[in-house]
């Protein structure tokens, strides 16, 4: 039984894998860490634009060749953990949510106002495509299911809240609701520590938070969302995290291989 490790996540016993850096947003502030065993593919189109010019289906090719660019988020917690957004997370996400297919939110708005902003950095044409799950305790006046699980081109994706899960974060236990949603990747919050980890032939992605909320499990997280980009049978999951010092973004990119 073997696990990998690609982000900065518990248990400390998996091993950390090095992840290439870029930045599909193209934001100014962007400053990916340094690498530190391989370089990363160099890419002379970086932002999500050009991206989709790049995977542009050809004549001969089926419909479902279209490029999905899904936002991952969560564990928001306004105003009960936190006062606000960073702005340097609201202006990243404002100036690029014409590019944005899909919503995906772990859970934790905190209130209405906030669950509404969100919703609103879908364009009209896929305001249906905001998938939130319950959360630990309800928040809101808004009814959201215990799990969803989506299609995004050949990956079938399931989503938690991630309290259901105990311990906290246990690979078995979210292994074993993945065999349950029958999906290839499984998104879960709650945590508030963003990790990727690739566990008995499935991947499991926590976005960590989006606004650094605190958790019992951590005291200071750095804001944090990803960018899932799928085509056909491939995908590239790009990792945004918030230095809250330098107000600057790094950035790093995991390809994830359909098993």
């Amino acid at each position: 039984m073997s696990t990998k490790m690609f982000a900065d996540t518990k248990p400390s016993s998996t091993k950390m894998f090095s992840t290439a850096k870029n930045d599909p947003l193209s934001n100014p502030k962007s400053n990916p860490k340094q690498k530190t065993q391989q370089e990363p593919q160099k890419k002379s189109q970086t932002s999500l634009n050009s991206f989709f010019q790049s995977v542009q289906k050809k004549p001969q090719e089926p419909e479902k060749d279209i490029a999905e660019c899904i936002l991952i988020m969560g564990d928001v917690h306004i105003p009960n953990r936190i006062d606000s957004i960073p702005n340097e997370v609201k202006k990243i996400l404002e100036d690029n949510k014409s590019k944005f297919t899909r919503i995906i939110c772990t859970g934790n708005f905190g209130n209405i106002e906030t669950y509404n902003y969100f919703k609103n950095l879908l364009s009209k044409e896929y305001e249906l495509n905001f998938n939130c799950v319950k959360n630990d305790f309800q928040e809101t006046l808004l009814n959201f299911p215990e799990t969803i699980t989506i299609k995004s081109n050949e990956y079938k994706i399931g989503i938690i809240n991630g309290y259901q899960i105990v311990p906290w974060g246990d690979l078995s236990t979210l292994s074993s609701y993945s065999k349950k949603l029958e999906c290839d990747i499984l998104i879960s919050g709650f945590t508030h520590i963003k990790g990727v980890y690739h566990f008995e032939g499935k991947y499991f992605i926590n976005p960590g938070t989006i606004t650094g909320a605190f958790s019992s499990l951590s005291n200071n997280p750095m804001p944090s969302f990803m960018i899932l980009i799928t085509v056909n049978d491939s995908a590239s999951l790009f990792l945004y995290e918030l230095n809250v010092n330098t107000k600057a973004f790094d950035v790093s990119k995991i390809e994830l291989n359909k098993s």
